[in-house]
């Protein structure tokens, strides 16, 4: 397991030019193939850590498509910087205080909840447009990391 070091590869000029180019680097993943989850996943890591383990962009492959491409659940996106916050705020033991994680993964959800109007893959598409050749996922997974970039300075 990779242990967060903060030592980010792609740097802007201030965090939200910082934040764009993560978002950018997500959109372009997804462009070869990567999925929504994964795509948030591996460029948030990838800037925080250098790498991801293979592991973890495994275990977020379940997660895309509203979980198992059912469209029925949380987007992708949102389950990606879930997995994201976990891994820098999560506990290892029950012991550990949870609080600060759950408190930003609330304040992730709220924002994306807030740009989106659902968390919802299916409505994301139906209602919202997402995942049309003209609207395509990747998007929507651009904006939902340049929502998550700022809460991990937090």
């Amino acid at each position: 397991m990779y242990h967060p070091v903060r030592a980010p590869i792609l740097k802007g000029e201030s965090m939200n030019e910082e934040a764009a180019l993560v978002g950018r680097h997500a959109y372009e993943l997804m462009a070869q193939g990567y999925s929504c989850s994964e795509a948030t996943l591996l460029a948030v890591g990838e800037h925080l850590w250098g790498q991801v383990d293979p592991g973890w962009l495994r275990l977020s492959t379940g997660f895309a498509g509203g979980v198992g491409g059912t469209e029925a659940e949380l987007c992708g996106a949102l389950s990606g910087g879930v997995i994201v916050i976990g891994a820098l705020h999560g506990r290892s033991d029950p012991t550990t205080d949870r609080t600060r994680c759950k408190a930003l993964i609330k304040a992730y959800r709220d924002a994306f909840l807030a740009e989106f109007g659902t968390t919802c893959c299916g409505a994301l598409r139906a209602e919202g447009g997402y995942g049309s050749p003209e609207k395509p996922c990747r998007m929507l997974v651009e904006r939902a990391v340049t929502l998550l970039m700022p809460l991990l300075d937090e």
